[in-house]
């Protein structure tokens, strides 16, 4: 809910961070076999990316090996050590407290990191088989409610901000990006047939002037329409998530209207590319300095389209509307961190199959329309 200038946290997201359990939290297992030299002990913790990896004698817990523990090993050459030599333990049957229950709650598994130093939880299913891991990082987010994802996309709707990580989404609903595609649809027809009544009267715009044209007045018009200010908020908002600011409305004012992966960056490699493709063809050496130019350019390029033409600075309620999206995508993000959803959600969340479906029903329209006319 919203208080003020600043966003709140979501009463559902306040009890599920640190309620949830464990399997909610958790990490995919991985581990070092007690038989596994430091050498290949050291490439499996750069590969997970955590400071510590449990080791196992078969599918259970017996120790854990930290990035410390290698430090002397690595420093005096012995990499072809064998772990187990290096573990202080008594066999299969003492289980060490840092394994723990899927069933365990955050805020008792956040207790007990805390209580042993440690900087992973190795998680067991009841037949004591390592099922996950929850690293220090993800149960410190979950006790500050700020679990939050490296990357976010997003999409400026008619319906408001869409926020996706993949997995997970938020914010304006598959009609919103359904109703995107006919809006950019409907603004590329409404071009084009303004530029073919022109073209009858100025036949100078059916040559590359006329391309040109097409550009420059679909890009004008994009900046008029609302959606360039929705997708200033978007932006502004994604930069607020990515960057760890707080998601208040006078920080989020602050963040660029620019962001390096919008999509707008490939459009103008594509527009530059259409528009040179007839003497590219004909001279590939222009093409060789072409393609050249826009490997060191095209992200400026995008940026400057994007400050200019496709965002238009967002008035207090387009950021407000962008927060809440933001609130109900960490809510969810929150509740499951790790969670990797099937293929095809993943695929359906990035809005593209409905992006797609809104332009082809206007086009399909459009093409009805002019054929009842003939």
């Amino acid at each position: 809910m919203l208080s003020g200038p600043a966003v709140g946290t979501p009463a559902r997201y306040n009890a599920l961070s640190m309620s949830t359990c464990l399997l909610d939290l958790m990490r995919p297992p991985r581990s070092i076999d007690v038989r596994d030299d430091v050498g290949r002990a050291r490439r499996a913790l750069q590969a997970a990316g955590l400071q510590a990896l449990p080791v196992t004698v078969g599918d259970r817990v017996v120790g854990m090996l930290s990035e410390r523990d290698l430090v002397e090993p690595v420093r005096s050459g012995s990499e072809a050590s064998v772990v187990g030599g290096m573990l202080d333990w008594q066999g299969e049957s003492a289980e060490p407290r840092f394994v723990v229950s899927g069933a365990m709650r955050a805020e008792e598994a956040l207790m007990r990191v805390a209580d042993l130093d440690v900087p992973i939880l190795a998680v067991t299913d009841p037949g004591g088989k390592l099922c996950g891991l929850v690293a220090r990082g993800d149960l410190l987010g979950a006790g500050a409610r700020d679990l939050r994802p490296v990357t976010l996309g997003g999409l400026a709707t008619p319906l408001g901000v869409y926020l996706t990580t993949g997995n997970v989404r938020g914010g304006a609903s598959d009609l919103g990006l359904v109703l995107t595609g006919a809006s950019l649809m409907g603004l590329n027809l409404l071009v084009a047939v303004g530029l073919d009544l022109a073209s009858a009267r100025m036949p100078i715009l059916d040559g590359d002037l006329g391309l040109v044209a097409f550009v420059v007045a679909f890009f004008v018009l994009m900046r008029i329409t609302p959606l360039a200010r929705i997708h200033a908020a978007e932006h502004q908002v994604v930069h607020a998530v990515e960057r760890g600011e707080a998601l208040s409305l006078e920080r989020v004012r602050l963040q660029p209207r620019e962001h390096p992966r919008c999509g707008t960056n490939l459009a103008a490699v594509a527009l530059a590319a259409q528009a040179m493709l007839p003497r590219l063809l004909a001279a590939p050496e222009l093409a060789t300095a072409v393609a050249i130019v826009l490997f060191f350019t095209w992200r400026d390029l995008g940026h400057f389209l994007q400050r200019h033409f496709t965002t238009r600075k967002a008035a207090d309620r387009h950021l407000l509307g962008a927060l809440r999206s933001a609130e109900v995508l960490l809510a969810r993000y929150g509740a499951r961190p790790n969670y990797r959803a099937p293929l095809w959600r993943r695929l359906w969340n990035t809005g593209v199959v409905q992006i797609a479906t809104g332009g082809l029903m206007v086009y399909w329209a459009f093409e009805a329309l002019a054929a009842s006319r003939l």
